[in-house]
């Protein structure tokens, strides 16, 4: 009688399944179908917590580690802690995968060398994967470049910018909108409204 949906198998049932298929060898043809049919399957929230209780305490070597990151970043794109990369193999600061900052790349191509790793890009708006160059800017060194961000908030606004940021907020307008009318994030829209960015402007 074959399973159905919701069906209760008992223990002595999964022993005699497992007893069966003990020893036994997938073939690469039968992975490949059982990869396929869980393709774009969504599991239950209560599936979903029997999962982590089952990989509560689970080590991953580095090695398996090497390897899902592998093949994450096969598509020769990725994104990491919120940044853009692309696979560059001849750039001499690539990652062991072999992939470069989107931001850094764009750095490269405008100035014509390859950047130091002391030397640090920032972005302007505080949107991490806006890789425009009008968005980039180049600092000589971390401490510089923390120097700079520290004392203008993290992105670059003028005096008249401020005022109008603050102007729209009082008068109602939302976070996202005064982002998208000046380019600057809306993490850092909210820090120059709460008074935590851009001090010396008001």
């Amino acid at each position: 009688m074959p399973f159905e949906k919701g069906h209760a198998v008992s223990e002595e049932t999964r022993r005699k399944i497992g007893d069966a298929h003990r020893g036994k060898t997938v073939s690469e043809e039968t992975r490949a179908k059982l990869r396929r049919s869980l393709t774009g399957r969504k599991l239950s929230k209560e599936d979903n917590e029997k999962k982590s209780k089952r990989m509560m305490g689970h080590v991953v070597t580095p090695e398996t580690r090497a390897k899902i990151s592998a093949a994450h970043m096969g598509s020769g794109i990725s994104i990491v802690g919120g940044y853009r990369y692309l696979r560059a193999l001849d750039n001499p600061n690539k990652t062991k995968h072999g992939f470069v900052a989107e931001h850094r790349l764009v750095v490269e191509k405008e100035v014509g060398r390859y950047l130091s790793m002391e030397e640090v890009v920032h972005h302007i708006n505080g949107n991490t994967l806006d890789n425009r160059i009008e968005n980039l800017r180049l600092f000589s060194n971390d401490a510089e470049h923390h120097s700079e961000a520290t004392h203008w908030g993290g992105c670059s606004l003028n005096p008249e910018d401020i005022k109008g940021i603050k102007r729209m907020r009082e008068d109602g307008a939302l976070l996202r909108e005064i982002s998208a009318k000046y380019e600057v994030s809306i993490s850092s829209i909210s820090k120059i409204c709460r008074g935590k960015t851009y001090k010396e402007m008001t």
